[in-house]
């Protein structure tokens, strides 16, 4: 037998597995660094969620954000998103013959980058309506779960 088959014969184990004990997860794959679970989901797949290898002796450790995830790895794969009861995971590796590796997610952080600076470069082309404009007040600027930071 070779690594493949073994493979494919733990992933079944892992469908298996998460039908019996799992629950209703959404499997996203991002399309662009913005909203990735948003849009129509590929499918929805039982999970099972685990926190000390699969042994199930203890409950998740808060403020620990990492997972061990039982699902059908023939359906996922690293950087998927699973939506479920249980909350928003993003799958961080699913090397083959070791456990899908995930972690939870429990915010929206929004980067955005300002404008560079004008350093006096001269615009020849004036029909592309581009105009350099300062950048806002602090280079950097955020919002988590919709709220803007303050303004100073």
């Amino acid at each position: 037998m070779d690594g493949n088959r073994i493979a494919a014969l733990v992933s079944m184990g892992y469908a298996k597995s998460a039908a019996a004990t799992g629950t209703a997860y959404q499997l996203y794959r991002p399309t662009g660094p913005s909203n990735p679970a948003a849009g129509t989901p590929l499918t929805s797949l039982p999970v099972t969620v685990s926190a000390d290898s699969y042994r199930f002796r203890q409950p998740v450790s808060l403020g620990k954000p990492m997972r061990q995830v039982l699902v059908d790895t023939a359906q996922t794969r690293a950087g998927d998103y699973l939506v479920g009861a249980g909350g928003t995971l993003f799958i961080a590796d699913q090397s083959p013959l070791l456990p899908v590796q995930a972690v939870l997610c429990n915010s929206v952080l929004t980067v955005k980058r300002a404008a560079a600076p004008d350093a006096g470069v001269v615009d020849a082309d004036t029909s592309d309506n581009i105009v350099p404009s300062p950048p806002p007040h602090g280079c950097l600027r955020h919002s988590v779960s919709g709220r803007s930071p303050p303004q100073g």
